[in-house]
């Protein structure tokens, strides 16, 4: 059955129209919030005239983070393949690095665990770097990086966080 329903809440409207969550198995996870879509009452007879407050049930503040910390924009992110979804949490006054909380997804009941290599032969990080303009009165910028060290072939290589290649840095023959 197919629901035809408006939407008024400006907030719901807004995540929808953005794009900046993820729909899973009829839930929809955004920053630290989960709405459950009601299947089960889609069935129900008359369902159709039933409010968007009875068809999603709001979850609020799933994570529970001091004062301080929020979820970064653009968070969660999901891994289909290992039924888990991966918060990056970042301190609001910059005066700690950003973590990342990898969870099960909240409406799974089971656990997937895969095969993972015991020897690495790399390690990563995350920084910022600001950006300075010329121009008095230009509001400073800050560019978020991933740094890959592969210690087999001597090597950095720097990312931006969309993925993009910046640079390689070929520390061998120092």
């Amino acid at each position: 059955m197919i629901i035809n329903t408006r939407i008024y809440d400006p907030m719901m409207i807004g995540r929808l129209e953005s794009g900046h969550s993820n729909f899973i198995n009829g839930h929809i996870y955004y920053e630290n919030n989960v709405i459950k879509v009601r299947y089960d009452l889609l069935d129900k007879i008359n369902s159709g005239e039933l409010g968007v407050d009875k068809l999603f049930d709001p979850y609020y503040n799933i994570l529970s983070l001091g004062d301080g910390f929020k979820i970064k924009g653009l968070s969660p992110r999901k891994s289909c393949e290992m039924h888990k979804i991966a918060y990056v949490i970042e301190d609001i006054y910059k005066e700690s690095c950003q973590t990342c909380c990898i969870l099960p997804y909240l409406h799974d009941r089971k656990l997937v665990l895969k095969n993972c290599r015991t020897v690495h032969s790399y390690a990563y990080t995350s920084f910022e770097s600001e950006t300075i303009y010329p121009e008095p009165g230009w509001k400073k910028a800050y560019n978020s990086f991933i740094a890959v060290h592969e210690i087999t072939n001597s090597c950095f290589y720097i990312y931006r966080q969309n993925g993009v290649l910046v640079n390689k840095i070929n520390y061998r023959n120092y």
